[in-house]
């Protein structure tokens, strides 16, 4: 399904929600329609289901047709952002760029390519076409269509999961604090799901603000800090998650003496459960290792305690960890003994594992990170 055509009458013609049905069933009657990219022959549909559109008579090899087996929600979401960026700069809808043979959804004053995702693409195919549009000085903005399970959720702090396809759409890592933000063509709303902090494998905590698209602007309004009441919450859902973790956590392993966390607690003698609340925060980039933070910021104390904090013993600890972004990894260890330092706990001895400090203090050395106001238009 496509929104754009060469006409003969007419030159370029995008179709919107302006358009009349009289008006669109004589274009169809009285003209001819082109595909702007392959040159081939198009024929207008004006049904009573899905928004009027055009597609292509035959099938052929036009880079284009990716738009044939577009989902109707697609069509009217794309439909309803030509007309909502149309009201701050030029809009193209479908634009064809053929120097990197890519073909947004919408060309926004020749500077941003939208691209409406309702549907799981390869991360592969993601960063190529962020590359494409890279080589020729154009920034991507990616909207998804919002999700089912955040469209059930009422707006404030909320505990919910991101798939690893959803999260490929969050500007920048580490996800804490940053935003994802969505759009619903149903509601004819945006949903931003803001302030992130990683739980526990794709959980994460968020704010939750929906924003009308009449009342939106461009560039894209930011959601407000969380106030101290909501921080609270935060607060409050990952310490409970942190408790249930590990009051289950032998229960729920399955590697028996190859279970490394569980180990280590045996050799310094610690349940888990009994492990002190700095270990298991959610500092910047802890959400990189696999499983909850307490099990790598654990094994990580116990590896610097045995090892020493020297580059080569930290080296040897991240190389444990399979399928990393060395670099990613780096920095989350590093900040995470930042973190440590700045409680006064280094260097680390085994009289660490038995100091306790409130969880009030340890969220107010985290938060920083996730209070800036932030979204990459």
């Amino acid at each position: 399904m496509i929104l754009t055509a060469v006409s003969k009458a007419n030159g370029l013609i995008t179709l919107t929600r302006q358009h009349k049905r009289r008006e669109l069933e004589e274009w169809r009657r009285s003209d001819n329609f082109f595909c702007p990219q392959c040159k081939g022959k198009l024929i207008l549909k004006v049904g009573q289901v899905v928004i009027p559109h055009f597609a292509h008579i035959s099938s052929n090899d036009c880079s284009s047709a990716f738009s044939e087996g577009e989902s109707a929600d697609h069509l009217a979401g794309k439909q309803q952002l030509y007309e909502f960026f149309q009201s701050y700069y030029p809009v193209q809808l479908e634009a064809v760029l053929d120097k990197i043979k890519q073909r947004p959804d919408l060309l926004v004053n020749n500077r941003f390519a939208i691209e409406y995702q309702c549907s799981p693409i390869p991360k592969d195919l993601f960063d190529h076409r962020n590359a494409g549009y890279k080589e020729i000085g154009i920034k991507p903005i990616w909207i998804i269509r919002t999700p089912t399970t955040l469209q059930e959720l009422s707006d404030g702090i909320q505990l919910f999961s991101l798939s690893k396809f959803q999260q490929l759409f969050i500007p920048r890592r580490p996800l804490i604090g940053q935003t994802l933000l969505t759009y619903d063509n149903t509601n004819k709303s945006f949903l931003y799901a803001s302030h992130l902090l990683p739980v526990q494998q794709n959980q994460v905590i968020a704010k939750i603000r929906r924003l009308p698209i009449g009342s939106q602007q461009f560039p894209f309004l930011l959601v407000n800090p969380p106030t101290k009441r909501e921080l609270k919450i935060y607060e409050k859902i990952y310490s409970s998650k942190r408790r249930r973790f590990l009051s289950s956590r032998v229960l729920t392993s399955r590697k028996g003496l190859k279970d490394r966390f569980l180990r280590n607690c045996y050799m310094f003698r610690i349940r888990p459960e009994e492990l002190p609340s700095f270990i298991g925060m959610p500092t910047a980039g802890s959400e990189i290792f696999e499983g909850h933070a307490v099990e790598w910021q654990a094994n990580l104390i116990f590896h610097v305690i045995e090892n020493g904090m020297e580059d080569q013993s930290l080296d040897t600890f991240i190389n444990r960890q399979p399928h990393l972004d060395r670099n990613l990894a780096w920095a989350a260890v590093n900040n995470f003994l930042l973190f440590l330092d700045q409680l006064g706990l280094c260097p680390l001895t085994p009289d660490c594992l038995r100091k306790s400090v409130p969880v009030e203090i340890l969220f107010e050395l985290i938060t920083p990170h996730f209070l800036a106001k932030r979204y990459e238009n």
